[in-house]
């Protein structure tokens, strides 16, 4: 568990990884700028007409 979801978890949040909300995700958002957050694999794993939004400072692609 990283720090963010440790403090996420203590505010009272649910933390799941993204493996574990695949199937019951409507949307998908990363932040983060780093690359394969969200991947080729986990987007065939998503339910049809799933929404992906990737924003970062660098010009990345899924993979």
């Amino acid at each position: 568990m990283t720090i963010c979801a440790l403090q996420a978890a203590m505010e009272g949040f649910e933390v799941k990884t993204v493996e574990e909300v695949l199937k019951d995700g409507h949307i998908f958002v990363t932040t983060t700028g780093n690359k394969d957050v969200i991947t080729k694999d986990h987007m065939y794993g998503m339910r049809d007409q799933a929404i992906v939004c990737k924003l970062g400072i660098l010009i990345m692609r899924f993979k």
